[in-house]
């Protein structure tokens, strides 16, 4: 009998998969590799930032290591943590004014074909210019 001839009998059982897995063998390694690959390529990159850093002595001042920076952060911790609810309040209340204003400017100009024919032309203007270059504009 040849590979040709498909009445051939075999002689390798085919390997058998399972498809579920049961509860002691718990997620395998492909399942959790969207989460272990990133982790690990950040920790490649700290760990080699602090290798660099360490063994060509650079200042501080001009490339700190991640461990300065960490300790930095845990002595800072607290005052952030002061400030975080007052700027996510700020910023949720800013998201539902700008929401609010965006929808009702919306519906005006929807329903009043005199204010589309004024206003249209200046928020496509603002719409062509970046954020990045606008945002020091309403900063001030």
């Amino acid at each position: 009998m040849t590979a040709e001839n498909p009445v051939a009998p075999r002689t390798a059982v085919p390997p058998v998969r399972l498809q579920g897995r049961t509860a002691l063998t718990g997620p395998n390694l492909r399942q959790l590799r969207p989460v272990i690959l990133p982790v690990a390529a950040a920790a490649a990159v700290l760990l080699v930032w602090q290798i660099v850093v360490t063994a060509l002595r650079i200042p501080a001042v001009i490339f700190p290591p991640p461990v300065e920076i960490a300790y930095e952060l845990w002595r800072v911790l607290p005052a952030l943590l002061h400030h975080a609810l007052p700027t996510t309040l700020d910023s949720v209340m800013a998201f539902f004014t700008a929401s609010a204003l965006g929808i009702g400017l919306a519906i005006v100009i929807t329903y009043l074909p005199f204010l589309r024919d004024m206003l249209h032309p200046n928020l496509v203007l603002f719409q062509l210019i970046p954020e990045v270059a606008l945002a020091p504009l309403f900063v001030v």
